[in-house]
């Protein structure tokens, strides 16, 4: 095996690196023929690239490294024995490592493999970090896959929400919720089943009685968890956010005139004082805020956004500041009574870009007011968004039926498995998932353009897929969840907006 870097660095003086562990940013799961480095979700080392990918995949025996490596002693000396190679290449590979302020290159076989910023940090403290590891070992052949359980789970603990915004997306048609021992329960088994990213969803999770025990269980399993919510908590339940250890959410707001936000949530008039007021008490216990704000006809006026951008300057607690039009739902009628038009969207964003903003503002979507094709399948292989449902993540709905998108809810196409009488590996890795994964053309669809594609395999069978079923699904409707993306140069024509 050749291990090489870019990078030249050297060693100190003394011969010796300080003990370090892999960045708490990121967390390894090693199994049998690839190794998976995880971007947590939650910001813990703020000097990191949230830019770089989620999921990198590497070789085993880099993923042995990151998992034994404490010192320059006893894991030093284990490393290169067990590798084969001597000990000063991987005194030399691992100081390149600490406290990289850019990313790094590694060759190996012929194979390039990006390593983020800041991998590796000392550390004063005798601990080491929680890797998960199954069937493994260090110099087996390094095979692309996906992994034996999911990396990241949506768990969408309840259907009830505190506001009913007129463009949510969400199903609310009353389904049967699980009850609070059974999400107990479930957090266990994401636990158990090696899950490093959770986020917790709704509905909204501050409308779930008994919230703060499924935050507390989620703290206690080690977990970084992501929030989202329009509920401005009262003063005592704000505080048991900080003893959950929540450190950041995400908070929609998108307005803050009251008679908009009435007629957008159909919340009272004191709504945006209760927000205000948490906000400030966010800020006192140190807990960013990362505002979304959806656009309608009702509130995409420049007038309005500047008021809240200058409601949002009053706070030293901002970490973002998300822009989105609203979007279509097949469980929202009216969407042509409330979306937004390419001439508002152009002016409003025009406005917002000459601000002088503490944080930054980012657009859910550039002014096209349609799908826009590539102009070929190549291209669209190359520059297509990826997807990574079904190959990383896994929805856990409300009924404890599983999902490959939470955006997909029950449709039964989708739907892999149900926790409340299986585990979640068994979910994750049913015949039906895995015939979801790898797909396979049906000849016999003569309409079907997928069927006879010569990327076929590119587009739809590889870790991540290059075809987004909401999208798809919007476009064909239900049961043609097999044709091509809206993007692909052979799809329908279609004045979809996303």
């Amino acid at each position: 095996m050749a291990l090489s870097s870019t990078v030249k660095m050297t060693i100190g003086k003394s011969g010796r690196i300080m003990n370090v562990i892999l960045n708490p940013q990121y967390a390894i799961r090693n199994e049998e023929t690839c190794s998976y480095l995880v971007r947590r979700n939650k910001v813990i080392d703020n000097r990191t690239d949230q830019r770089f990918p989620s999921v990198t995949l590497l070789p085993p025996f880099l993923g042995y490294i990151f998992n034994t490596i404490t010192d320059d002693n006893r894991s030093v000396d284990e490393i290169a024995q067990k590798l084969g190679i001597t000990r000063e290449i991987v005194m030399s590979f691992i100081t390149q490592l600490i406290d990289n302020g850019s990313s790094v290159k590694v060759k190996v076989g012929g194979q390039e493999f990006l390593l983020p910023s800041y991998l590796l940090v000392p550390t004063k403290l005798d601990v080491k970090e929680e890797y998960l590891t199954t069937d493994f070992f260090a110099l087996n052949e390094f095979i692309p896959s996906r992994p034996q359980a999911p990396l990241a789970v949506n768990f969408m603990v309840t259907t009830r929400c505190t506001t009913d915004c007129l463009y949510c997306y969400a199903d609310r048609s009353g389904k049967e919720d699980l009850s609070l021992e059974q999400i107990l329960r479930i957090l266990d088994e994401i636990y158990y089943s090696g899950v490093i990213n959770l986020a917790l969803t709704g509905g909204d999770i501050f409308s779930l009685h008994g919230w703060d025990l499924v935050l507390q269980k989620s703290k206690k399993l080690g977990f970084s968890i992501s929030l989202s919510t329009k509920t401005p908590l009262p003063d005592r339940q704000s505080w048991l956010l900080s003893e959950c250890g929540v450190s950041e959410l995400q908070f929609s707001l998108d307005s803050v005139v009251p008679s908009i936000l009435s007629k957008m949530l159909h919340v009272d008039t004191g709504y945006i004082n209760r927000v205000e007021k948490f906000f400030y008490r966010c800020s006192g216990m140190g807990i960013t805020i990362s505002v979304r704000s959806v656009l309608t006809k009702y509130n995409a006026s420049k007038e309005d956004f500047i008021s809240l951008f200058d409601f949002l300057c009053n706070f030293n607690n901002i970490r973002s500041w998300i822009i989105t039009p609203a979007f279509f739902s097949e469980f929202k009628s009216g969407e042509d009574d409330f979306g937004i038009q390419n001439d508002q969207l152009d002016v409003l964003y025009n406005a917002v870009r000459r601000l002088k903003a503490p944080f930054p503002i980012l657009f859910n979507r550039d002014g096209n007011d349609t799908v826009q094709k590539y102009k070929t399948k190549e291209d669209f292989i190359d520059r297509n968004k990826t997807c990574l449902a079904n190959t990383y993540t896994i929805s856990v709905l409300s009924s404890g039926r599983c999902s490959v998108c939470e955006m997909l809810y029950d449709n039964p196409t989708f739907c892999i498995g149900d926790l409340r009488v299986q585990t979640l590996k068994s979910a994750w890795n049913s015949t039906k998932a895995l015939n979801l994964y790898q797909r396979k053309k049906d000849l016999s669809e003569q309409n079907n353009p997928c069927n006879f594609c010569s990327v076929f395999d590119l587009c739809k069978n590889r870790i991540g897929k290059k075809v987004c079923y909401v999208d798809v699904i919007k476009v064909y409707g239900k049961g043609n969840d097999n044709y091509p993306d809206p993007r692909c140069p052979h799809s329908i024509d279609t004045e979809l907006r996303l």
